[in-house]
């Protein structure tokens, strides 16, 4: 979930939270001391060590992660998604939820052997200064939205932060202030599949209740209001029905489907109404924007991160030229919109008309910028092995010791020598 500030309830979980946490802290060395060498594989238990996942919902780089050690290391690690509302529904089996507000996940939590995070984690992290348990950070997005150090605060404490890219760790380092050796460009695993070509479409669209009589695909995918409150999700200054008629008209002519597909935090898209031609898919009840991305012929969308995970798939993207919703500039900036750039939704319906009629012309035309993007964005990390690289940094750092029953609390406020020195090296 997010955290809104301004809701009295988020703060109680907040305070409740905490005092979970606090009490997991306390309880580590306690349980290690009263149950042995290793609570994770004691003779007659003998379970996999325990990882847990934290971030708003259980998609992009943490469940892609999650798939990729199913297939590829199955039973190695036991996965739970720590959650501060009630049990989170949309979890597949073998993730189990851990609602960290209630004092009663307290003891499980003290026995966990990491935690990866997609955000900053509020009152979790706190673990990652006070204990020896190992945090990660793997970011929920290649930012278009401007960053400052103090947006980081939280991670400082991490054992290691992945990021997608040689260029994108030198931006963490040198504008955001992480030391480097914590910072490892493993790329991203949300990404493995669609620079490989490792899914099938026809599986996806059935799965998504999209018929192969739909036609093709045009995912409209805007951000949300960010930093900017008055912004509204529907561009140009029409009306949501203005805008929605000339998609639905372009869509009968094109023989094609507009999936609208809002930012998670889009609350108002909740409200639009679908049409023959138009479908409006919610972020809530669909969660996997990658399936989405992997039968979309044409993507539009304004300053949304998804357009980083689009460029492997090297399809037309239409970028909507509206004001960047970011109240402190960019992190990667405007000059890396690959693709057509429309300031009125007649110029949109014309480009991704055009779009459809020739995909290859539209992506030639930005061929140039598409390269140096990539570059920037992912480096030499296109290789289908994004998650594997991560799991193996993973399981340096679990079996190091750092996270078991004999290590001590070598948390920042203790001796971090051992911790620095896991991740001196670099991801690859």
């Amino acid at each position: 979930m997010k955290i809104d500030r301004t809701n009295p309830r988020h703060w109680a979980y907040l305070a409740s939270s905490g005092i979970t946490v606090l009490a997991a802290g306390a309880l580590r060395p306690l349980l290690r001391r009263a149950e042995g060498r290793s609570w994770a594989q004691r003779p007659g238990r003998r379970l996999a060590p325990e990882v847990v996942l934290y971030g708003h919902s259980y998609n992009g780089n943490l469940s892609a992660f999650v798939d990729h050690c199913r297939t590829a290391h199955p039973g190695a690690l036991r996965f739970s998604f720590a959650s501060l509302e009630d049990e989170p529904t949309e979890l597949p089996p073998d993730v189990r939820p851990l609602v960290f507000r209630r004092l009663s996940s307290a003891a499980r939590l003290a026995r966990v052997a990491a935690v990866i995070t997609d955000r900053d984690a509020p009152t979790l992290s706190l673990l990652a200064r006070w204990s020896d348990i190992p945090f990660v950070d793997v970011w929920h997005g290649i930012p278009f939205k401007g960053f400052t150090p103090a947006t980081f605060t939280g991670l400082r404490d991490y054992a290691e932060v992945w990021v997608s890219s040689p260029e994108l760790a030198r931006l963490y380092v040198e504008r955001f202030g992480f030391r480097p050796e914590i910072v490892h460009p493993t790329g991203y695993a949300r990404v493995d599949a669609l620079a490989t070509g490792r899914f099938d479409a026809a599986a996806i669209r059935q799965r998504l209740g999209i018929g192969a009589d739909a036609g093709r695909i045009v995912l409209l995918a805007p951000t949300w209001k960010q930093d900017d409150a008055e912004r509204s999700i529907i561009p140009f200054g029409v009306t949501a029905d203005e805008f929605f008629d000339q998609l639905e008209a372009l869509g009968r002519e094109t023989d094609s489907l507009v999936v609208f597909r809002a930012h998670l935090h889009a609350g108002e898209a909740e409200e639009f109404a679908s049409r023959p031609h138009v479908r409006v898919m919610s972020n809530r009840q669909y969660p996997n924007a990658e399936e989405f991305l992997a039968i979309a012929d044409v993507l539009v969308t304004d300053w949304s991160s998804l357009a980083f995970d689009a460029l492997p798939l090297r399809r037309p993207i239409v970028f909507l030229d509206v004001e960047p919703p970011f109240r402190d500039g960019f992190s990667l900036g405007p000059e890396h919109r690959v693709g057509a750039i429309v300031v009125s939704v007649p110029a949109l319906v014309a480009a991704i008309r055009a779009a459809l009629a020739d995909p290859g012309a539209a992506v030639a035309r930005v061929s140039d910028a598409l390269a140096r993007t990539l570059a920037v964005a992912y480096g030499d990390t296109l290789d289908g092995g994004a998650a594997e690289r991560q799991y193996q940094r993973l399981r340096t750092l679990i079996d190091s010791g750092q996270s078991g029953p004999d290590s001590g609390n070598r948390g920042r406020r203790g001796d971090g020598r051992a911790r620095r020195s896991l991740s001196a090296g670099r991801a690859r």
